[in-house]
């Protein structure tokens, strides 16, 4: 038994200094960048009882579908029989007609209309570079080769260049407010010069009907062209300002606002839900699919991996089924027994009672073993054992000792320790040695069971992992 004990704890020792994984004590959130191809996530160790948690960064969560499943193994516990937005297109930005010769070549002096349209044509040019912003930041939203920080720069630097110099922001947020703001105030300004504009154009009608009521032909025929003009360009910026109320009253600022504020972290980031680490191990599987044809490439688009989680501490009970051999600590009694009578030399009146030879050096016998452990977390464990056997003759025996478990799922263990079992001896009515009247007859000497204490080597095993 000695060299048994000494064997196991050498294994123990071997088992727990080679491969151990550093533990995850704590509850933790694992984290992993979509775009670092260097590093794929793997297997782990945690503890008993702790969450954990998965993050994968950098990855445009508008652009893939992610699946997270989860399953948790609890291996060889069955006890055998022995014992679960902004419309940019409607928004030409065009009001390009303005002070013209006359046909007669006499240069017509520029009207308040005309001095009103230079102002909204200023203030229109901001939708077409509103137009193109939206357009980049639209791109940005389907970015899928960068991280999440170098768009957000780059979106900070487009809003900063539509602000313009003067209004230049240092923190992504503030842009945004800021442009929010800007474009309110833009598109206030351009519905109040087209008001402007449009009695302008009143105005000039009525001086076009004053002036047929006088003499002068060439200032009605000039009048009456430049009224033309200006009837060819309040007709564009009418396009324009249907665009711009439309913007207006759909809340168009405040929808831009949000386009920007959804290049944020959260919307570049995936998790997964928590899991609880119990049982033998957790097996973690999650794949990642581009939503549409994209047109970047990352080693994780069309990706499914799967981690197995190998739990370490918590105490665990599970089963064994083997062979088992019993020994003796040198004591004969640890087997059945046979006697017989022999002669008295010198005195025919007596017969002795005396131990027949028996050449057994153990008892083979079938049996099931209980292992009380806590997990190591690798592939070996050691802990306490109690079971039961059976001989060949129906002799239930009882167990209790020390074991080495190798393996997870499918199982091998090596278990030694003391045997409790019956054997028959002489009965205690009689004695060896004894002696009786050769008259007596005792055909077979009487014998009883007793309960004897000796040592067993079991090699058992579960390849079910039930």
């Amino acid at each position: 038994m000695k060299h048994a004990m000494l064997s196991l704890f050498a294994l123990m020792i071997c088992y727990n200094t080679y491969g151990q994984q550093p533990v995850i004590k704590t509850d933790t959130l694992i984290t992993y960048d979509f775009l670092d191809s260097a590093k794929v996530p793997g297997d782990f160790l945690v503890l008993h009882n702790k969450k954990v948690q998965f993050r994968i960064k950098n990855v445009n969560r508008s652009l893939y579908n992610f699946t997270w499943e989860q399953t948790t193994n609890n291996y060889n516990t069955t006890p055998p029989a022995i014992f679960s937005t902004l419309n940019s297109t409607a928004l030409p930005g065009e009001a390009t007609t303005g002070e013209k010769e006359a046909a007669h070549g006499t240069s017509i002096k520029k009207t308040a209309f005309w001095t009103i349209l230079d102002n909204y044509k200023k203030k229109a040019a901001f939708l077409d570079r509103l137009t193109i912003f939206q357009s980049t930041i639209g791109f940005l939203q389907k970015d899928c080769s960068n991280s999440f920080t170098a768009i957000r720069d780059i979106a900070l630097e487009k809003t900063n260049g539509l602000l313009g110099e003067a209004e230049t922001k240092s923190t992504y947020p503030e842009a945004i407010v800021a442009l929010r703001e800007l474009t309110t105030k833009n598109f206030r300004d351009l519905r109040l010069l087209y008001e402007e504009l449009t009695k302008a154009y009143d105005t000039a009608q009525i001086n076009v009907a004053l002036a047929q009521r006088g003499k002068d032909k060439q200032q009605v025929t000039s009048l009456t062209e430049d009224l033309a003009r200006m009837k060819e360009s309040l007709a564009k910026a009418t396009t324009i300002n249907e665009a711009v109320v439309k913007f207006e009253n759909t809340g168009g600022a405040e929808a831009l606002a949000t386009q920007l504020l959804n290049i944020n972290e959260s919307n570049f980031t995936v998790y997964s839900p928590i899991y609880h680490a119990t049982g033998d191990d957790m097996t973690v599987s999650f794949s990642i699919d581009p939503k549409e044809a994209l047109p970047c490439v990352s080693r994780y688009a069309n990706f499914k991996q799967t981690m197995t989680g190998r739990v370490k501490g918590g105490w665990k009970f599970d089963f064994s089924t083997g062979l088992l051999l019993n020994f003796s600590f040198g004591d004969t009694k640890f087997f059945d027994q046979t006697y017989r009578l022999d002669s008295v030399p010198g005195d025919p009146t007596k017969k002795k009672i005396v131990q027949n030879s028996n050449k057994n050096i153990t008892i083979p016998s079938i049996g099931a073993l209980l292992h009380v452990y806590r997990r190591s977390g690798n592939g070996f464990n050691w802990g306490g054992t109690f079971g039961l056997s059976i001989t060949n003759q129906t002799k239930l025996n009882y167990h209790l000792g020390m074991s080495g478990i190798i393996g997870n799922a499918q199982r091998i263990v090596l278990s030694s320790g003391l045997t409790l079992t019956q054997a028959k001896l002489i009965s205690s009515q009689y004695k060896e040695g004894q002696q009786i009247a050769s008259d007596v007859t005792l055909d077979p000497v009487p014998t009883d069971n007793f309960y004897r204490l000796g040592w067993f080597f079991a090699i058992t095993y579960n390849l079910t992992g039930k």
